[in-house]
């Protein structure tokens, strides 16, 4: 073997150089791990969290630093991923993770920055997709943070994406909007989804507007309303509504009952022809829901 071999071959350069260098700057992992477990100095450990070659020297120093803004650098600029995401854990500042959240090109970095955000505006527009790789994973990271119901209401109305336009109504509390959708929506699994968020049941008025849609989907829809009532004690409000409609409640649990029987569905129909039967006599009854 050379002398330029064994020299290439034993990395006699890299051990030359190690004389002269920092123990974190050595060549072998080995050594520079052991220097960090030294280190205290929050610029060297940011340093090394950025730009050590080795993963598992990259997280011992990012461990190792409080210093809010080396963390947001790393946070912002690492090249590795998982480095972010783990000085994102460590970071503070909303408009830092809101900025990650926006701008950071992985998937899993971005979700990781939602998670910690609180700023209703900027959740509210990473969730309608605005300015930004459109990732549904990311936006339904930003949905469940979301509780301002103006971006909620906005996003159940007049989102392109189904499951996003749904998850949003499982968050809405206005009533008026969801009797909107439930009403008006030309999607049947959007009108069910607002039909099942209604807390207005007992108002006689919207009932009646729900029963007497002219739905495709009008015995699932009566069928929803019925086992919302039971769940509600509101079953008397059926008698008040048109002859027409008690007739198809009536068939409705008919339905449910041969559901029940043949195990289609998980709860026992009978409360409800029970139910119906004592609040149509004018007998008291106790409601009991197995749904």
């Amino acid at each position: 073997m050379s002398l330029h071999d064994i020299i290439f071959h034993y990395d006699l350069f890299d051990l030359f150089f190690d004389l002269f260098r920092p123990r974190f700057r050595n060549s072998r992992a080995h050594i520079r791990e052991e220097a960090i477990e030294h280190l205290t100095d929050q610029n060297t450990l940011g340093w090394i969290a950025k730009n050590d070659d080795y993963v598992f020297n990259r997280h011992s120093a990012l461990r190792k630093i409080i210093d809010q803004s080396i963390l947001e650098d790393i946070a912002k600029n690492a090249g590795d991923s998982y480095v972010r995401i783990a000085a994102i854990d460590k970071v503070t500042d909303q408009a830092v993770l809101a900025w990650i959240a926006q701008n950071d090109p992985d998937r899993d970095t971005k979700i990781s920055a939602i998670h910690k955000l609180m700023d209703q505006v900027v959740l509210g527009k990473i969730a309608r997709g605005e300015g930004i790789i459109p990732m549904l994973e990311v936006r339904f990271a930003a949905l469940k943070n979301l509780t301002d119901q103006t971006s909620l209401g906005w996003i159940a109305k007049n989102d392109s994406a189904i499951g996003i336009r749904i998850f949003a109504i499982s968050k809405l509390i206005d009533q008026h909007l969801l009797v909107f959708l439930a009403k008006n929506d030309e999607r049947s699994d959007v009108r069910i989804a607002a039909i099942e968020k209604l807390t207005c049941l007992n108002e006689y008025q919207w009932l009646n507007e729900l029963f007497t849609l002219d739905y495709k989907e009008k015995q699932q829809v009566i069928s929803i309303v019925i086992s919302l009532l039971v769940k509600n004690n509101l079953l008397s409000k059926l008698i008040d509504l048109d002859n027409v409609i008690y007739q198809q409640a009536n068939a409705i649990l008919c339905q449910l009952e041969k559901a029940y029987s043949e195990k289609k569905v998980n709860f026992s129909a009978e409360y409800f022809r029970d139910a119906w039967d004592a609040v149509s006599s004018g007998d008291s009854f106790e409601l009991i829901y197995s749904g």
